[in-house]
């Protein structure tokens, strides 16, 4: 059975995503209709399964408001252990700090735009961009599967303040995608994600291999908001032998890079 997502712009606020809905099909040509799946929060990345047939984790983040009646904006995890996809998600308890960022007056949550991986012990590893552009990766620790999360750090690998993207390649090697470049702080101005990096560790500790993807991005061909150069929004796939690499080069175009996987092992340069 196939699920395609969708995310829902309310009126009210206005062009804030509140709702994931989806369709389902079972020939990829006949569709159902669209249905909430979760009214509380925008998904980020794709579900994914965190063994074969096991529970499946997925990331977003959604609006919240405490027991005191304050709204904030929060990362969110929601896990799913079989059965109907279309019924029956958790949320997960992940602790997480609130902050007040640029101009708005609503808390909003440190951590943002999650993925994750799973260490060869069995534990589960949060990674998230942080919003206050201090240069790094954050992580968190599960050790019941995703269900609960622990206090997110600062990691020393470092990011741009980009929306994260990590994995497993078949061999259980633990992988992570960022863009290690300069953070400018001052005011709102948009810091460049570049080069993108592939990152490798044995243990999911210590990411010790690291390979270029992209280096220097193509000129930008158009002006606009929010506009900013490098690489942003990238997700990534293992099958048949490689590791497929997408992301949006300058919010502009959708590129992938097809890594081979006998390119990551030894001393090899893919």
């Amino acid at each position: 059975r196939l699920h395609a997502l969708v995310l829902r712009r309310d009126p009210s606020p206005p062009g804030k995503v509140t709702v994931t809905e989806h369709r389902t099909s079972t020939d990829g040509e006949h569709w159902s209709d669209l249905r909430v799946l979760l009214p509380d929060m925008m998904g980020g990345e794709s579900p994914r399964r965190v063994s074969p047939g096991g529970r499946i984790l997925f990331l977003g983040h959604g609006h919240r408001v405490d027991k005191a009646g304050v709204a904030s904006h929060r990362a969110c995890c929601y896990y799913h252990d079989g059965g109907d996809l279309s019924k029956g998600w958790k949320e997960s308890i992940l602790p997480q700090e609130l902050v007040l960022y640029a101009s708005g007056t609503k808390p909003i949550s440190r951590i943002i735009e999650a993925s994750w991986f799973r260490r060869p012990d069995g534990e589960l590893v949060l990674v998230s961009r942080d919003l206050l552009r201090s240069g790094y990766v954050f992580a968190a620790v599960s050790k019941d599967c995703g269900a609960t999360w622990g206090e997110s750090l600062l990691t020393n690998i470092p990011d741009s303040s980009n929306m994260q993207c990590a994995g497993n390649l078949p061999d259980g090697t633990c992988y992570l995608l960022t863009t290690p470049g300069k953070v400018k702080k001052e005011g709102n101005n948009l810091q460049p994600r570049i080069p993108l990096v592939l990152w490798l560790s044995s243990d999911g500790v210590v990411f010790d291999r690291a390979f270029l993807v992209r280096g220097t991005p193509p000129q930008r061909r158009f002006e606009g908001k929010s506009k900013t150069e490098g690489y942003s929004y990238v997700g990534s796939l293992v099958h048949g032998g490689f590791l497929y690499v997408s992301y949006a080069t300058n919010k502009e175009d959708i590129e992938m890079s097809c890594i081979p996987l006998d390119a990551l092992e030894g001393d090899a340069k893919p």
